[in-house]
């Protein structure tokens, strides 16, 4: 795979995402470069190495999968406005708006349906609005499935300890440290459903603890009005407190979906998402040399050391490192280094 680093796209905690161009296949890719203990890093690999090459419309691919360290995976482009948001260009629409989101999340159900036939026992973990991207066509699909969206020893598992999706999209038995099943996926796509459908997510308070306490007493906004009441019904189902009162699997909510009568053009509210979808820039190529937190002085102002590619920082106590190409960022993985203006 021949590959063209084009932009930085994230510093994460085990690592960053790039933006990259595939010389060989003509198409964007992002580079995952995850970097941690051993331990963590083994699971990473056992765990993401069953996606590899496996396929689905509704599910950004994972292209290739390099496990020498920083472990390197290859996955699909996913940049993209996410599902609430695009779905507030149709809120002068409601019919348009109720048909296309429900539509969406209906394939996106799906998804996960044939997601847990390839690996049985599969849970999400996450299947809410923070892993739905839309598309240049203007179709939904859930970020490439990397380590912490499978299964694990540990069933209540989101990811070594750390809450890995956003706080307010999870689900009860997250909250409380429960075991996860097929129908904490159901609760997070009903969520994702109200609040594409509302502009509002259904779960409002004023701190993180305050949040947390409405979600594990199940206190969320009633659902909005449709034109189908089977649909107002099917979010109710859906947001249960209880996983027992819940639709048990994806599967089972999508048909319920379905059966929903849909008012609105799909193929109108299609074409609306696609015309009002931004188009992803890159960032200028002088920025491109930055790795790790930007260090605010110049090259010339920092303390010389030993290596006469690295100084030393006194105000932010790192070493400062000079690059002269994206190919020599790559192995800081989380250490600072400066621009360098004359590189490439």
């Amino acid at each position: 795979m021949s590959l063209e680093y084009l932009e930085r796209l994230g510093l994460e905690t085990r690592g960053e995402r790039w933006l990259a161009r595939d010389g060989d296949e003509l198409r964007n890719v992002v580079l995952h470069h995850e970097d941690d203990d051993p331990e963590w890093l083994d699971e990473l690999v056992a765990q993401t190495q069953r996606w590899v090459g496996w396929s689905h419309d509704r599910v950004i691919p994972i292209h290739a999968l390099d496990a020498a360290r920083p472990v390197r995976i290859t996955t699909g482009d996913e940049r993209g406005p996410h599902l609430v948001r695009a779905a507030q260009a149709l809120a002068d629409v409601p019919a348009d708006r109720e048909t296309w989101v429900v539509s969406e999340i209906i394939e996106i159900a799906r998804a996960l349906t044939a997601m847990a036939a390839h690996a049985p026992g599969f849970v999400h973990r996450r299947a809410n609005d923070e892993s739905l991207i839309i598309g240049p066509d203007g179709r939904a699909r859930l970020v490439a499935p990397i380590a912490f969206v499978n299964t694990s020893r540990l069933r209540n598992y989101v990811g070594r300890g750390h809450v890995v999706t956003g706080l307010r999209w999870l689900a009860p038995e997250q909250v409380l440290g429960h075991e996860v099943s097929p129908a904490t996926d159901v609760y997070q796509l009903a969520v994702t459903l109200h609040a594409a459908l509302t502009g509002r997510h259904p779960v409002t308070a004023d701190s993180d603890f305050a949040l947390l306490t409405a979600i594990r007493e199940g206190r969320l906004a009633p659902p909005p009005v449709t034109t189908d009441p089977r649909l107002a019904a099917a979010l109710v189902r859906g947001v249960a407190r209880t996983p027992a009162d819940r639709f048990p699997d994806p599967a089972a909510f999508a048909h319920a979906l379905a059966a929903c009568t849909l008012p609105g053009d799909l193929r109108s509210a299609t074409a609306r998402i696609v015309a009002g979808r931004p188009r992803p820039q890159l960032a200028p190529r002088e920025s491109i040399g930055v790795v790790g937190n930007r260090c605010a002085r110049r090259w010339e102002d920092l303390a010389p050391t030993a290596d006469a590619s690295t100084r030393h920082c006194d105000q932010c106590q790192l070493e400062v490192v000079r690059v002269t190409s994206i190919a020599a960022v790559i192995p800081l993985l989380g250490r600072r280094c400066v621009a360098f203006s004359d590189g490439d």
